[in-house]
């Protein structure tokens, strides 16, 4: 395998099937906070509809944390290829940092006299999810190169979702060997 080949390849790199239920456990939390973030919309919407210009800053976050965590929770539902899952994180991540931040603007807004503990852990929460951030780029990076660094003997897998038992005798016929069944009722071969 060439490293030209390689570096198109990675790309296209499919995790592992049995890591599946990280891809749901991140779409169900990111569609869970989508459903949060427009119910909090809701609510301000509906504690100043007398004058919404007074919150129109959180407003328009809400608006776009229910758009990122929705675009994550599909992404992280679709998610096989290592890229496309560790995109979804971070978007995940990145919202729930400005909706964070957005709640700790509010506050201060609005003088809202809260214990100082709150404003640590709201401050915490943001440089966590920051660091988070940060180090998912550094384990892209890591894995990016040392995918295109592996010896050239080294196979690649290829990970096959069928939807047929028909499929499955013809893949199996091949030597390909049977991996599971996603909760989809989707077949998994390698």
């Amino acid at each position: 395998m060439t490293a030209e080949k390689k570096k198109q390849s990675y790309w296209k790199h499919e995790l592992n099937v049995d890591a599946y239920w990280t891809f749901q456990h991140l779409s169900s939390t990111a569609f869970t906070l989508a459903g949060f973030s427009l119910a909090a919309l809701s609510f301000f919407i509906g504690f100043y509809k007398q004058d919404l210009s007074a919150a129109s800053n959180i407003i328009s976050v809400l608006f776009l944390c229910t758009a990122f965590y929705m675009l994550s929770g599909e992404m992280a539902r679709e998610a096989i290829q290592t890229v496309k899952f560790l995109l979804a994180e971070t978007i995940y991540m990145l919202t729930s940092a400005l909706l964070v931040v957005s709640f700790l603007l509010f506050i201060v807004q609005q003088a809202v006299a809260l214990s100082p503990v709150v404003y640590v852990a709201l401050v915490l929460t943001v440089g966590y999810l920051g660091w988070r951030w940060i180090h998912n780029i550094k384990v892209t990076i890591r894995d990016a190169l040392a995918f295109w660094k592996a010896p050239e003997e080294a196979p690649v897998k290829a990970t096959q979702i069928i939807t047929t038992e028909s499929e499955l005798e013809t893949y199996l016929s091949k030597g390909s060997r049977y991996v599971g069944t996603l909760p989809s009722g989707k077949i998994v071969v390698e």
